[in-house]
């Protein structure tokens, strides 16, 4: 058995310990069959394997799944066994938001995200390939992908190199122009750095700082939903210092 595959069964038996421990392994089960009934599959994306590799464990809070099955079926399905306060549907996005026993489970359909030069609105494609859906990510290290649902695939998607880049405890943004299209990864980026205790390079801290006059583009509402997320996490004060650095002015 070779490293990679050793390393997809292990992450994928830590995400099951985990949502036994959190007693939701049922209704994740149900989930899970009416996505195979779909013939479709199911990813786990983003922070639970960003931690796997950082040597982080904590309890299952905030689980970021990816699918190729259509969510609006998914949503529908949901709406008739979970209760409807719980069940939040992002039509624009297709992803639906599940709340249960305080675990937050977002279920995004596979999609591609194509920017224009005046608009921080993109263009949407729904598609059927992982990396496809990658690539539209924040940063290297949230693009790493496991099929949960196909144990006999044992593949790590990473094109990105995103483990390369958490084994070198680095913030790497996937494009150049990622910070200009979406400029909440600049608070992001910010509120990571701290977090984790991440470096960047000179290159990506030039596109941080040539990226930061976008902000005003943000609506109030979103920048302030930022700014909570920094404040409300582990170390306010040295990401509000990287924003300083980059010239977006916060007071401590």
């Amino acid at each position: 058995m070779d490293n990679a595959m050793s390393t997809a069964m292990d992450i994928r038996k830590k995400f099951f310990s985990q949502i036994k421990k959190a007693y939701i392994n049922d209704d994740f089960a149900l989930i899970s069959n009416f996505i195979i009934e779909q013939r479709a599959s199911m990813w786990l994306v983003g922070g639970q394997i960003r931690d796997y590799y950082l040597r982080i464990s904590e309890p299952a809070t905030d689980i970021d799944l990816a699918t190729d099955c259509d969510v609006r079926k998914l949503f529908i399905f949901l709406k008739t066994n979970f209760p409807l306060e719980h069940i939040k549907f992002f039509k624009t996005y297709h992803t639906v938001s599940l709340t249960i026993h305080d675990v937050k489970i977002d279920i995004a359909q596979l999609r591609a995200e194509e920017y224009s030069r005046n608009s921080l609105s993109p263009k949407i494609t729904f598609v059927y390939n992982i990396i496809d859906d990658l690539q539209r990510r924040d940063f290297t290290m949230n693009s790493i992908a496991i099929n949960l649902l196909d144990q006999s695939i044992n593949d790590i998607f990473d094109p990105f190199n995103g483990i390369k880049a958490i084994n070198e405890k680095s913030l790497r943004a996937i494009h150049k122009q990622s910070y200009i299209n979406d400029p909440t990864r600049i608070f992001r980026a910010a509120k990571y750095m701290s977090r984790l205790n991440l470096l960047t390079s000179f290159n990506e801290e030039m596109m941080l700082k040539e990226a930061v006059h976008n902000i005003s583009a943000l609506s109030k509402y979103s920048i302030d939903k930022e700014i909570q997320l920094i404040q409300e996490d582990k170390n306010p004060s040295a990401a509000i210092q990287l924003l300083n650095s980059w010239g977006y002015y916060l007071k401590r």
